[in-house]
């Protein structure tokens, strides 16, 4: 994944890659510009199926089904958790 420092633009490098759920990943990226040297964190996370599995697992299929069933339309207000 590509990510630019939000302060400074320059391309930042990630330094660390870490799992945190089957559908979930935290990525540590810091940016290479000396007077700038911010460190931030992006977390990347599959948000719904465009496609299903051929060979879907149960457990991921429902991740992704409840995280889709979250998405709202464009300009639809997003429901708040029950």
């Amino acid at each position: 994944m590509f990510f630019s420092c939000p302060h400074c633009q320059q391309s930042a490098f990630s330094r660390r890659v870490e799992s945190v759920s089957p559908v979930a990943l935290s990525v540590l990226y810091q940016c290479p510009e000396p007077e700038c040297g911010h460190t931030f964190e992006v977390l990347a996370k599959a948000s719904y199926s465009t496609t299903p599995s051929a060979t879907p697992d149960p457990y991921i299929a429902e991740l992704l089904h409840r995280a889709g069933t979250k998405r709202a339309a464009p300009g639809e207000p997003v429901e708040s958790p029950a």
